[in-house]
Protein backbone atom coordinates (compact mmCIF):
# COMPACT_ATOMS: atom_id res chain seq x y z
CA UNK A 1 0.00 0.00 0.00
CA UNK A 2 1.37 3.47 -0.98
CA UNK A 3 3.21 5.05 1.91
CA UNK A 4 1.08 8.18 3.81
CA UNK A 5 2.55 11.03 4.07
CA UNK A 6 2.09 12.49 7.62
CA UNK A 7 0.54 16.40 7.81
CA UNK A 8 3.43 19.05 9.53
CA UNK A 9 1.54 21.18 12.32
CA UNK A 10 0.14 24.09 11.49
CA UNK A 11 2.26 27.48 11.26
CA UNK A 12 2.36 29.25 14.40
CA UNK A 13 -0.13 32.23 13.69
CA UNK A 14 1.52 35.54 12.11
CA UNK A 15 1.29 38.50 14.13
CA UNK A 16 -0.60 41.46 12.09
CA UNK A 17 1.85 44.01 10.79
CA UNK A 18 1.01 47.16 9.53
CA UNK A 19 0.47 47.97 5.68
CA UNK A 20 3.11 48.59 4.02
CA UNK A 21 3.46 50.55 0.96
CA UNK A 22 4.03 49.35 -2.74
CA UNK A 23 8.09 50.19 -3.43
CA UNK A 24 6.40 50.40 -7.57
CA UNK A 25 3.04 51.84 -8.16
CA UNK A 26 0.73 49.63 -9.78
CA UNK A 27 -0.51 49.51 -12.87
CA UNK A 28 -3.45 49.96 -14.53
CA UNK A 29 -5.79 50.16 -17.82
CA UNK A 30 -4.69 54.17 -17.31
CA UNK A 31 -1.38 53.20 -17.94
CA UNK A 32 -1.70 51.59 -21.26
CA UNK A 33 -3.01 48.09 -20.24
CA UNK A 34 -5.72 46.72 -22.66
CA UNK A 35 -7.50 45.31 -19.45
CA UNK A 36 -7.07 45.11 -15.91
CA UNK A 37 -6.86 41.10 -16.07
CA UNK A 38 -3.69 39.69 -17.17
CA UNK A 39 -3.81 36.49 -18.16
CA UNK A 40 0.01 36.25 -19.13
CA UNK A 41 3.87 37.66 -18.18
CA UNK A 42 6.76 36.78 -20.52
CA UNK A 43 10.47 38.02 -21.00
CA UNK A 44 12.49 38.04 -24.37
CA UNK A 45 15.84 37.19 -24.94
CA UNK A 46 16.32 41.06 -25.58
CA UNK A 47 14.97 41.83 -22.18
CA UNK A 48 11.35 43.17 -23.30
CA UNK A 49 8.61 42.65 -21.24
CA UNK A 50 5.28 41.45 -22.65
CA UNK A 51 1.89 41.34 -20.61
CA UNK A 52 -1.15 38.98 -22.46
CA UNK A 53 -4.81 40.39 -21.20
CA UNK A 54 -8.16 39.52 -21.07
CA UNK A 55 -8.35 41.87 -24.04
CA UNK A 56 -5.63 41.51 -25.94
CA UNK A 57 -1.36 42.10 -25.73
CA UNK A 58 0.87 45.12 -24.85
CA UNK A 59 4.57 45.71 -24.29
CA UNK A 60 6.20 47.25 -20.98
CA UNK A 61 8.10 50.73 -21.57
CA UNK A 62 9.21 51.69 -18.24
CA UNK A 63 5.80 52.29 -16.64
CA UNK A 64 3.67 52.31 -19.64
CA UNK A 65 2.32 49.96 -21.75
CA UNK A 66 1.59 49.85 -25.79
CA UNK A 67 -0.92 47.66 -26.93
CA UNK A 68 -0.40 45.85 -29.42
CA UNK A 69 -3.09 46.28 -33.03
CA UNK A 70 -5.18 43.30 -34.02
CA UNK A 71 -5.99 41.80 -31.60
CA UNK A 72 -8.64 41.90 -28.38
CA UNK A 73 -9.29 38.92 -27.52
CA UNK A 74 -8.06 36.46 -24.43
CA UNK A 75 -3.82 36.23 -24.37
CA UNK A 76 -3.41 32.41 -23.11
CA UNK A 77 0.41 32.41 -23.22
CA UNK A 78 2.90 34.40 -24.94
CA UNK A 79 6.25 32.53 -26.52
CA UNK A 80 9.25 33.11 -29.25
CA UNK A 81 9.89 31.07 -32.24
CA UNK A 82 12.83 29.67 -33.50
CA UNK A 83 13.50 33.01 -35.65
CA UNK A 84 13.03 35.55 -32.43
CA UNK A 85 9.20 36.35 -33.41
CA UNK A 86 7.22 36.78 -30.35
CA UNK A 87 3.66 34.47 -30.44
CA UNK A 88 0.47 35.25 -28.65
CA UNK A 89 -1.94 32.13 -28.37
CA UNK A 90 -4.93 32.77 -27.63
CA UNK A 91 -8.76 31.97 -27.78
CA UNK A 92 -8.76 33.01 -31.02
CA UNK A 93 -5.50 31.01 -32.66
CA UNK A 94 -2.04 32.07 -32.62
CA UNK A 95 -0.73 35.96 -33.33
CA UNK A 96 2.89 36.73 -34.46
CA UNK A 97 4.00 40.18 -33.71
CA UNK A 98 5.17 41.98 -37.05
CA UNK A 99 8.77 43.38 -36.25
CA UNK A 100 8.88 46.11 -38.10
CA UNK A 101 4.94 47.25 -37.15
CA UNK A 102 4.55 45.77 -33.78
CA UNK A 103 1.31 44.25 -35.17
CA UNK A 104 -0.18 41.06 -34.48
CA UNK A 105 -1.00 39.04 -37.53
CA UNK A 106 -3.24 35.79 -37.56
CA UNK A 107 -2.91 32.43 -39.06
CA UNK A 108 0.69 32.95 -40.42
CA UNK A 109 2.00 29.54 -39.13
CA UNK A 110 0.01 26.94 -40.41
CA UNK A 111 -3.55 26.62 -41.91
CA UNK A 112 -5.04 24.19 -39.16
CA UNK A 113 -4.01 26.55 -36.36
CA UNK A 114 -6.00 29.08 -37.52
CA UNK A 115 -8.69 30.08 -35.12
CA UNK A 116 -7.88 27.20 -32.79
CA UNK A 117 -7.26 28.03 -29.67
CA UNK A 118 -3.74 28.05 -28.05
CA UNK A 119 -2.55 27.54 -24.66
CA UNK A 120 1.46 26.86 -23.99
CA UNK A 121 4.74 27.04 -25.21
CA UNK A 122 7.78 25.03 -24.48
CA UNK A 123 11.43 25.35 -26.09
CA UNK A 124 13.77 22.65 -26.45
CA UNK A 125 16.85 23.35 -27.31
CA UNK A 126 16.26 25.43 -30.67
CA UNK A 127 13.01 24.22 -31.22
CA UNK A 128 9.86 25.68 -29.76
CA UNK A 129 6.86 23.80 -29.01
CA UNK A 130 3.30 25.02 -29.12
CA UNK A 131 0.52 22.97 -27.03
CA UNK A 132 -3.17 23.75 -28.90
CA UNK A 133 -6.78 22.61 -28.99
CA UNK A 134 -5.86 19.86 -31.87
CA UNK A 135 -2.60 18.76 -30.76
CA UNK A 136 1.21 19.13 -29.93
CA UNK A 137 2.85 21.71 -33.07
CA UNK A 138 6.91 22.27 -33.83
CA UNK A 139 7.08 25.78 -34.46
CA UNK A 140 9.32 26.44 -37.46
CA UNK A 141 10.45 27.11 -41.19
CA UNK A 142 7.62 24.40 -41.97
CA UNK A 143 5.26 24.12 -38.99
CA UNK A 144 3.86 21.09 -38.26
CA UNK A 145 1.35 18.81 -36.26
CA UNK A 146 4.02 16.08 -33.65
CA UNK A 147 1.23 15.03 -31.87
CA UNK A 148 -2.47 14.85 -32.99
CA UNK A 149 -4.90 13.32 -29.83
CA UNK A 150 -6.56 16.38 -28.20
CA UNK A 151 -5.89 19.77 -26.19
CA UNK A 152 -2.54 20.18 -24.87
CA UNK A 153 -2.68 22.28 -21.91
CA UNK A 154 0.76 21.74 -19.99
CA UNK A 155 4.24 20.79 -21.17
CA UNK A 156 7.35 19.86 -19.17
CA UNK A 157 10.18 17.32 -19.95
CA UNK A 158 11.33 14.26 -17.51
CA UNK A 159 15.15 12.73 -17.09
CA UNK A 160 15.10 10.89 -20.42
CA UNK A 161 14.18 14.37 -22.50
CA UNK A 162 10.68 13.01 -23.12
CA UNK A 163 7.78 15.29 -23.20
CA UNK A 164 4.91 14.65 -20.76
CA UNK A 165 1.93 16.22 -22.45
CA UNK A 166 -1.52 17.43 -20.28
CA UNK A 167 -4.16 16.10 -22.96
CA UNK A 168 -7.26 17.21 -21.57
CA UNK A 169 -9.62 14.09 -22.26
CA UNK A 170 -6.60 11.69 -22.07
CA UNK A 171 -4.49 12.66 -19.13
CA UNK A 172 -0.77 12.48 -19.32
CA UNK A 173 1.06 11.57 -22.45
CA UNK A 174 4.36 10.77 -22.96
CA UNK A 175 5.49 12.91 -26.54
CA UNK A 176 9.70 11.54 -27.69
CA UNK A 177 10.60 14.55 -29.80
CA UNK A 178 13.51 11.96 -31.66
CA UNK A 179 10.92 9.94 -32.77
CA UNK A 180 7.61 11.70 -33.01
CA UNK A 181 5.27 9.08 -30.84
CA UNK A 182 2.95 10.03 -27.94
CA UNK A 183 1.77 7.09 -25.40
CA UNK A 184 -0.74 7.38 -22.66
CA UNK A 185 1.22 7.40 -19.30
CA UNK A 186 -1.06 5.80 -17.77
CA UNK A 187 -5.03 5.16 -18.61
CA UNK A 188 -7.30 6.06 -14.95
CA UNK A 189 -10.60 7.60 -16.33
CA UNK A 190 -10.53 9.96 -13.00
CA UNK A 191 -7.00 11.66 -14.37
CA UNK A 192 -8.11 12.60 -17.99
CA UNK A 193 -8.08 16.09 -17.09
CA UNK A 194 -5.08 17.11 -15.53
CA UNK A 195 -4.28 20.74 -14.46
CA UNK A 196 -0.50 21.26 -13.64
CA UNK A 197 2.14 18.69 -14.49
CA UNK A 198 5.38 19.08 -12.99
CA UNK A 199 9.02 16.44 -13.67
CA UNK A 200 10.30 15.54 -10.47
CA UNK A 201 13.82 13.44 -10.01
CA UNK A 202 14.22 9.84 -10.51
CA UNK A 203 11.93 9.70 -13.76
CA UNK A 204 8.51 10.88 -11.24
CA UNK A 205 5.57 13.03 -12.16
CA UNK A 206 3.31 14.48 -10.11
CA UNK A 207 -0.19 15.75 -11.46
CA UNK A 208 -2.04 18.35 -10.11
CA UNK A 209 -6.53 17.29 -10.49
CA UNK A 210 -9.35 19.05 -10.42
CA UNK A 211 -10.69 16.67 -7.74
CA UNK A 212 -8.43 14.32 -6.55
CA UNK A 213 -5.59 15.99 -5.02
CA UNK A 214 -2.21 15.29 -5.97
CA UNK A 215 -1.15 11.90 -8.00
CA UNK A 216 2.59 11.12 -8.21
CA UNK A 217 3.30 8.72 -11.11
CA UNK A 218 6.59 6.31 -11.77
CA UNK A 219 7.87 5.48 -14.89
CA UNK A 220 5.81 2.37 -15.09
CA UNK A 221 2.73 3.66 -14.56
CA UNK A 222 2.44 3.33 -11.11
CA UNK A 223 -0.22 5.92 -9.20
CA UNK A 224 0.13 7.41 -5.83
CA UNK A 225 -2.70 9.84 -4.68
CA UNK A 226 -1.70 12.50 -2.34
CA UNK A 227 -4.99 14.27 -1.32
CA UNK A 228 -6.44 16.15 1.74
CA UNK A 229 -6.60 12.76 3.97
CA UNK A 230 -2.28 12.88 3.15
CA UNK A 231 -1.94 16.81 4.58
CA UNK A 232 -2.89 18.77 1.06
CA UNK A 233 -4.41 22.01 2.11
CA UNK A 234 -7.10 20.79 -0.90
CA UNK A 235 -7.70 18.07 -3.61
CA UNK A 236 -8.31 21.24 -6.62
CA UNK A 237 -4.64 21.75 -7.34
CA UNK A 238 -3.70 24.55 -9.11
CA UNK A 239 -0.21 25.17 -9.76
CA UNK A 240 2.89 22.92 -9.17
CA UNK A 241 6.00 24.65 -8.73
CA UNK A 242 9.63 23.92 -7.17
CA UNK A 243 11.76 26.71 -6.30
CA UNK A 244 15.54 27.00 -6.27
CA UNK A 245 16.32 24.82 -3.50
CA UNK A 246 14.20 21.83 -4.69
CA UNK A 247 10.95 22.25 -2.20
CA UNK A 248 7.86 21.42 -3.95
CA UNK A 249 5.15 24.34 -4.23
CA UNK A 250 1.12 23.52 -4.36
CA UNK A 251 -1.55 26.43 -5.51
CA UNK A 252 -5.08 25.23 -4.50
CA UNK A 253 -8.16 26.70 -5.16
CA UNK A 254 -9.63 26.54 -1.99
CA UNK A 255 -7.02 25.91 0.92
CA UNK A 256 -4.07 28.56 -0.11
CA UNK A 257 -0.63 27.46 -0.85
CA UNK A 258 1.48 24.46 0.93
CA UNK A 259 5.35 23.82 0.67
CA UNK A 260 6.23 19.90 0.73
CA UNK A 261 9.24 19.01 1.52
CA UNK A 262 10.90 15.80 4.04
CA UNK A 263 7.46 14.51 3.10
CA UNK A 264 5.05 16.93 4.72
CA UNK A 265 3.19 20.03 3.97
CA UNK A 266 3.52 23.07 5.52
CA UNK A 267 0.42 25.36 5.31
CA UNK A 268 0.02 28.73 4.49
CA UNK A 269 -3.80 30.15 4.66
CA UNK A 270 -6.37 33.00 5.55
CA UNK A 271 -5.71 31.25 9.09
CA UNK A 272 -2.76 32.46 9.37
CA UNK A 273 -2.13 35.42 7.37
CA UNK A 274 -2.86 34.92 3.78
CA UNK A 275 -4.95 37.26 1.64
CA UNK A 276 -6.99 34.42 -0.05
CA UNK A 277 -7.93 30.33 0.23
CA UNK A 278 -7.75 30.32 -3.73
CA UNK A 279 -4.06 30.77 -5.23
CA UNK A 280 -3.16 31.28 -8.82
CA UNK A 281 0.15 31.57 -9.50
CA UNK A 282 3.93 31.16 -7.31
CA UNK A 283 6.91 32.70 -8.15
CA UNK A 284 10.08 32.72 -6.60
CA UNK A 285 12.18 36.23 -6.46
CA UNK A 286 15.98 35.99 -7.15
CA UNK A 287 16.38 36.56 -3.72
CA UNK A 288 14.79 33.70 -2.81
CA UNK A 289 11.29 35.09 -1.75
CA UNK A 290 8.32 33.21 -2.26
CA UNK A 291 5.37 35.45 -4.09
CA UNK A 292 1.43 34.06 -4.83
CA UNK A 293 -1.57 35.80 -5.65
CA UNK A 294 -4.36 34.59 -3.79
CA UNK A 295 -8.43 35.08 -4.78
CA UNK A 296 -8.98 39.23 -5.79
CA UNK A 297 -6.25 40.37 -3.12
CA UNK A 298 -3.46 41.62 -4.88
CA UNK A 299 0.11 39.77 -4.34
CA UNK A 300 2.03 38.58 -1.26
CA UNK A 301 5.73 37.85 -0.20
CA UNK A 302 5.60 34.46 2.48
CA UNK A 303 9.78 35.31 3.10
CA UNK A 304 13.09 34.04 2.36
CA UNK A 305 12.05 30.74 0.77
CA UNK A 306 8.78 30.34 3.22
CA UNK A 307 10.23 29.17 6.32
CA UNK A 308 9.04 30.56 9.41
CA UNK A 309 6.04 32.70 9.91
CA UNK A 310 4.66 34.22 6.60
CA UNK A 311 6.00 37.95 5.97
CA UNK A 312 2.69 39.35 4.54
CA UNK A 313 3.29 42.29 2.27
CA UNK A 314 0.91 42.85 0.43
CA UNK A 315 0.57 44.52 -3.05
CA UNK A 316 -2.30 45.29 -5.03
CA UNK A 317 -5.00 44.50 -2.97
CA UNK A 318 -8.15 44.05 -4.47
CA UNK A 319 -6.62 43.27 -7.70
CA UNK A 320 -6.95 39.74 -9.52
CA UNK A 321 -3.74 38.67 -10.30
CA UNK A 322 -3.51 35.27 -12.60
CA UNK A 323 0.22 34.89 -13.34
CA UNK A 324 3.48 35.78 -12.00
CA UNK A 325 7.04 35.69 -13.70
CA UNK A 326 10.45 36.57 -12.28
CA UNK A 327 12.37 39.39 -13.99
CA UNK A 328 15.82 37.54 -15.30
CA UNK A 329 18.00 40.83 -15.13
CA UNK A 330 17.04 41.94 -11.54
CA UNK A 331 16.27 40.23 -7.64
CA UNK A 332 12.08 40.98 -8.11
Amino acid sequence: SPRRLRPSAAPRRAHRRPRRTARFPPTRQRDGLPSGFVTALFEGGDGQIWVGTERGLCRMQGQKFTAIGGLEKRVNAIGTGPDGRVLAATDAGIFTVQKDSFLLKKGVLHPELDGKPGFCFFKKEKRCFLGAENGLWEIGAKTRLVYRGGAVRAICEDDDSRFLLAVWGKGVVVFDPAQGAGVPLFSNPELVRPLAIFSQKKGKLLVGTQNLGLVQVTKTGELTVIDESQGLPHNHVRVIFSDKDGQVWVATSGGGVACWRRQAFEHFSRENGLAGSRVYAVCESGNGEIWVAASQNGIQKLGARGFGPPKLDSLLPGAKVRTLCRDAGSTR
